[in-house]
């Protein structure tokens, strides 16, 4: 993740991906960057929440919001986590509820087989049962995936 101090003629500056997109991270303020995508769109995001929970918040699109107000904006966001008015999510369900919440999602998109597929891999691969996401680890995760 490239870092570098963000000015206008910098973001203006900045290139387009080739695929997908780029976030370059201001060296003024911790956790603001300007995220690029193919299309050219330039977003002012704002990182925030513990390393496992990390989110990301859109402060802004450039050049619509001038970066000083991003800026400014980022830190009113950061201001809020600081003083507990925005809090990182916690997941509060365990894995069989985000399965069927999933599949509810998938199922408006999705064939009918694609989602029996889907169910049953699930399912069978990643065995956790009633624990709650939040229990569920990286190492419980790579675990199953070694069986594979």
């Amino acid at each position: 993740m490239p870092k570098l101090q963000l000015t206008d003629p910098t973001i203006r500056a900045l290139k387009v991906p080739p695929s997908g997109q780029v976030t370059y991270w201001d060296n003024k303020l911790p956790g603001f960057g300007c995220r690029i995508s193919q299309g050219g769109q330039k977003t002012f995001v704002v990182m925030y929440g513990p390393r496992e929970l990390r989110r990301r918040k859109v402060v802004g699109k450039y050049p619509v919001q001038s970066l000083k107000d991003a800026r400014d904006e980022a830190k009113m966001v950061m201001a809020e986590i600081t003083l507990g008015i925005i809090e990182a999510r916690a997941v509060s369900f365990s894995y069989l509820e985000a399965v069927e919440r999933y599949l509810a999602e998938v199922r408006q998109r999705t064939r009918p087989r694609t989602i029996r597929d889907y169910e049953r891999l699930l399912l069978r691969f990643f065995p956790f049962g009633k624990r709650q996401l939040s229990d569920i680890t990286k190492q419980d995760i790579e675990r199953c995936l070694s069986k594979l």
